[in-house]
């Protein structure tokens, strides 16, 4: 299938791991460089906006399910703005291997919904609207072999740029109604907790990158930082506004923000009562420069963390980030691009990349998926012998421990093959998804691959 630059790099990531590890050819060719589904769409999806009807696309894209039982869905986010196709498709891919990378089972997809002015123009009233009405669409209309696309066991969606847990609430409403209830678990996670979300997940991709950070430390793996150093953290959504307090924690100083608004450079210091309560609200009381919400990318820092979305560093302005900076913390999808972690690498920054980094989310949200079954016991349990954390110390407790393992093993795959660690990362997703994929087929295509 013809795909948009953005896929087209990811699956040549793919491609090249496939390819170290010896995966079959025919898994290589069938699966991992190929979409389930490249794109569910409907078009002309009428909602009520300031008095009058707009129409609007949304898509689903599902690019493959690896999980060899057929228990787990496909799982990704909605994204709700202005985006392309290649964007969004490129997001699924990033999901399945990211899902690999943690050994969660789980397929690789994505939700989106188009608009046609930026999200800001619209109040929050309408986006609720917009996201129930386009959401119905994929239950009650569109099916895949008679289930309905966005279900338990078909594509479970989750809160990404421009989505809210209050959104998920009433995705997981709208298939309980359409349902009857006579289906069990629910089609969304990142939910509120009211409506059956699960402690830590707004703040778990937040806090599993920073496990990620600190075992990296422990293994000495980082490069050598002050005793405070500078952090700028690119994007205030849910991600962004929970790293600033933990970095404040760990004594280290907030030099720089930005949003969709711009960004603003301090090098005494960002004091954050004076950011906006609204991850996009001005900035505009933000004592500091005042510069493009890129523009941040390229002051002065020690770590620079980035929250906001994929494509932020490219090879047109890699050579433009500060070379005070040490280490990139990718909390944001693909927020660079292969030429730029090259340049990065090359400049001796040290790259914890995304699907590491951000995986702390997507395993929360494998736990409230499960216990959206049931509780106490799910049968993912005792079919298959799998712990879910169920209360607010056990997440926490199981989270680092899950985030702490993945690194070294992360660790581990770069080692053994020489490689920096975002191709250890990939290596180590590709790795998981194909062997499923092979046990999910029969091994009758080809030998053994070469990691064990």
């Amino acid at each position: 299938m013809i795909t948009g630059p953005l896929t087209s790099s990811v699956f040549r990531k793919v491609e090249w791991a496939a390819r170290t590890l010896k995966v079959p050819e025919f898994i290589t060719k069938n699966e991992l460089l190929s979409f389930k589904w490249p794109a569910l769409t409907r078009g002309k999806i009428r909602v009520e906006t300031n008095g009058s009807y707009q129409c609007f696309t949304a898509v689903v894209s599902l690019h493959c399910n690896p999980d060899p039982a057929n228990e787990k869905p496909y799982k990704g986010g909605l994204r709700v703005g202005i985006f392309s196709l290649d964007v969004l498709q490129m997001l699924a891919v990033v999901m399945t291997f990211k899902n690999g990378t943690f050994e969660n089972g789980f397929g690789g997809g994505k939700f989106g919904i188009v608009l046609d002015k930026p999200i800001t123009a619209y109040s929050a009233a309408e986006i609720h609207r917009i996201v129930e009405i386009s959401a119905a669409v994929f239950i009650e209309d569109l099916f895949i072999k008679g289930t309905p696309v966005i279900s338990p066991h078909g594509f479970v969606t989750a809160t990404d740029s421009g989505s809210k847990p209050e959104h998920m609430d009433a995705i997981h409403r709208k298939f309980w109604e359409t349902s009857g209830g006579r289906i069990l678990g629910s089609p969304a996670t990142g939910k509120t907790e009211q409506c059956g979300g699960i402690p830590w997940r707004d703040k778990a991709t937040v806090i599993g990158g920073m496990e990620v950070f600190e075992r990296l430390a422990e293994r000495d793996m980082l490069p050598s930082l002050p005793s405070k150093p500078r952090i700028i953290i690119q994007g205030l959504g849910q991600v962004g506004s929970n790293l600033l307090p933990l970095a404040l924690e760990r004594d280290w100083l907030v030099v720089g923000v930005a949003n969709a608004t711009g960004g603003v450079h301090n090098p005494q210091g960002i004091p954050l009562d004076a950011l906006p309560d609204d991850p996009n609200g001005s900035l505009g009381i933000v004592p500091g420069t005042h510069c493009g919400s890129k523009d941040i990318l390229y002051a002065p820092c020690e770590i620079l963390a980035l929250a906001a979305s994929e494509n932020q560093l490219t090879k047109a302005n890699a050579s433009k980030v500060s070379s005070e900076t040490k280490v990139v913390m990718s909390f944001a999808n693909y927020p660079t691009s292969a030429e730029a972690d090259e340049i990065l690498q090359d400049r001796g920054v040290f790259i914890i990349p995304d699907i590491l980094c951000n995986g702390g989310g997507v395993s929360v949200s494998f736990w409230e998926w499960a216990l959206s079954f049931g509780v106490p016991t799910h049968p993912i349990e005792t079919r298959r012998g799998v712990e879910i954390p169920k209360t607010p110390d056990e997440i926490r407790k199981k989270l680092t421990l899950v985030m702490r393992d993945t690194t070294d093993q992360v660790c581990d795959y770069a080692h053994q093959y020489e490689a920096s660690l975002s191709d250890g990362a990939w290596l180590k997703g590709v790795h998981t998804v194909s062997k499923a994929l092979i046990e999910k087929h029969g091994r009758r295509w080809a030998p053994r691959m070469v990691h064990a």
